[in-house]
Formats: structure tokens, sequence, C-alpha cells
């Protein structure tokens, strides 16, 4: 039994669904670590209290000062770039699966004259 019988796969429209969802959230923390938080570090490059952050922010942080470390440069700038670039990446990878969601979600439904044959 069907949902819709416009549909062609209920697991399909699932998965279409749940990417849609996982790609609004990702590029939502992304627009709040940019526009936000490095923001606040980029005012205070010196004493950054990453308490404040939220998790994602949090990690893409950490994560850019210890890339930035492993370089050997350590500079605030340098670990502003690497979280600026990061988020850029995610944000990136967030509108193709979205871009590619919708796509499964267009492709997902049978045409009227496929419903009414059945």
């Amino acid at each position: 039994m069907k949902l819709n019988p416009g549909l062609q796969s209920v697991p399909m429209f699932l998965l279409a669904v749940t990417i849609e969802i996982l790609a609004t959230l990702l590029i939502a923390g992304c627009i709040q670590a940019y526009f936000i938080d490095l923001r606040t570090l980029a005012e205070s490059p010196e004493a950054p209290d990453l308490d404040t952050f939220n998790f994602f922010s949090r990690a893409i942080l950490e994560s850019a000062i210890q890339s930035t470390a492993s370089s050997g440069n350590t500079s605030p700038t340098a670990v502003i770039d690497s979280a600026s670039s990061t988020i850029f990446l995610l944000g990136g990878i967030s509108t193709f699966a979205s871009l590619g969601a919708f796509l499964m979600l267009i492709f997902n439904f049978k045409n009227q004259a496929d419903i009414e044959r059945e």
C-alpha cells in the first residue's frame, strides 16, 4: 500500500526528504558559524572563548587550529582563513546535496498518464 499513488518509491522519497533536512541543517550551521562566530573571532582573535560557540562552530575552529598548527602557521588570520574555507566547503557540499535531493524528489513522482494507466 503506497502513501501516494504518484510516488514511484516511498523509500526513495523518505531518503530524499532526509537528505534535504540534513542539508538544510548543515547550511544553517555554516551560515551561523560564518556570519556570527567567525566575526566574533575576528574581532578578538587573541583570546577567543570557544565555549560560547556551538558544537558545529567549535568543531570547525578546532579543526582549523589543528590544521594550521600542523603547517607551522599559528597566526589568528590563518586560523580564520582555514575555518572559513572549511565552512565554504561544507556549504558547497550541502548545496549540492540539497540539489540532488530535490532532483530525487522530482524524478520520484510519476506523471499523470502513468497514474491513470494503473
